[in-house]
């Protein structure tokens, strides 16, 4: 009887161990997962830690880019002309790929050769071509076109808005490689397109490439486009044969005839005296000047020298 109360004893007291053993073995384990776990938090938080440092750091280098798109929202608008710097990531039509040449060195004589030689013609009136910009539009627009090109930032492209009696004249110009081009969008009023979707476009009219000048082409899987809306030309374009050069005629003394110096009130002296009325354009035009100024398309030396010569001009 002893014997078998011993027994039973014994057994109880070995499966009692091994529940306890059991029991310390599941408890270690958990431990050690719990461990484990920490240990891959940590981690983590570390990926983290290094994953905003990297955040911080793509921040600072994408500065530049931030501070030319700020730039680009930079607009200069008066009564019938409009400029514009728009950041090339945001135009369509394969500009995005182009190393700008910005900011570009170019002449207001090269500006207008530019500007004179582009044509165009009209679907519904083919072998009829006609300038692109009038002699008014060149004339107030020359000089501000040139400035933008030599102020544009890298990453930025022009976009011009003319408005004339003929319509407005809208599109885009930029430089690459020595090239200049130009983009147009609207032409005296009426719009290249209906839609603005580049590959659905149908012109309702082209442009015509002169002497040193040709049709932007773009290749890509889907096969080769000639925008029949974009001319590129060389910078240095030569001076187109339809340029007006001509100057005023003057009259010539007759030799028979007296000459007699002009007084300082009469036209043609040295320096006039300004009438009262002229008081007037005198601000409006120095407060242009000073617009210019102060929105970065002359330069201080420029302002300086333009504001001299209007106030020994009026005064």
């Amino acid at each position: 009887m002893k014997t078998q109360m011993s027994s039973k004893t014994t057994s109880c007291l070995k499966s009692s161990f091994a529940i306890a053993v059991v029991i310390a073995l599941a408890l270690a384990g958990c431990s050690s997962t719990q461990k484990s776990s920490d240990k891959k938090a940590l981690k983590m938080d570390k990926g983290m830690q290094i994953a905003d440092k990297g955040v911080i750091e793509a921040n600072k280098e994408g500065m530049g880019t931030d501070n030319a798109l700020m730039r680009a929202n930079k607009k200069l608008v008066m009564e019938d002309f409009t400029l514009t710097y728009i950041n090339q990531k945001l135009a369509d039509g394969d500009i995005d790929r182009f190393t700008l040449q910005h900011p570009l060195t170019i002449t207001e004589r090269q500006m207008v050769f530019h500007m004179v030689a582009l044509s165009y013609e009209s679907h519904s009136s083919p072998g009829k071509t006609g300038p692109v910009f009038t002699r008014e539009d060149i004339k107030k627009t020359k000089r501000l076109l040139t400035k933008s090109l030599n102020k544009a930032h890298p990453q930025n492209i022009i976009g011009f808005e003319v408005a004339s009696e003929a319509g407005t004249t809208q599109g885009h110009v930029f430089a690459s490689k020595g090239v200049l081009h130009w983009r147009f969008f609207k032409i005296r009023g009426v719009p290249y397109s209906k839609t603005s979707n580049p590959v659905e476009q149908k012109g309702a009219w082209r442009m015509v490439p002169g002497n040193g000048q040709r049709f932007h082409g773009s290749n890509k899987p889907r096969g080769s486009r000639q925008w029949t809306n974009w001319i590129e030309a060389k910078v240095n374009l030569p001076a187109p044969a339809n340029l007006k050069t001509s100057r005023p005629k003057t009259e010539r003394p007759n030799p028979g005839t007296a000459q007699t110096a002009p007084s300082p009130s009469q036209p043609g002296s040295s320096k006039t005296i300004a009438p009262e009325n002229n008081a007037a354009e005198l601000e409006e035009k120095l407060k242009f000047l000073k617009y210019l100024y102060e929105n970065q398309l002359i330069d201080k030396r420029e302002y300086e020298q333009k504001r001299k010569d209007l106030l020994n001009q009026y005064l």
